[in-house]
């Protein structure tokens, strides 16, 4: 369930922002403009909980609207 979730997420980060780079974080795939990760896939194996996570760093900058 969390590979078929994740490939939908990866596609859908590639086809709107294609200059993130997929990189690998602590064993789980996570995208990164100019060598800083700005969101990360957690599967729910990976991390003993529930439901699988998409998270964001902080130089993600969400609410401002621009990478």
């Amino acid at each position: 369930m969390d590979r078929s979730l994740f490939l939908g997420l990866h596609a859908l980060i590639r086809a709107e922002v294609p200059g993130l780079t997929l990189r690998l974080g602590y064993g789980m795939p996570a995208y990164a403009h100019q060598g800083k990760a700005l969101c990360f896939f957690q599967p729910a194996h990976e991390c003993k909980t529930r439901y699988a996570t998409l998270g964001f760093g902080d130089q993600a900058r969400l609410d401002q609207g621009n990478l």
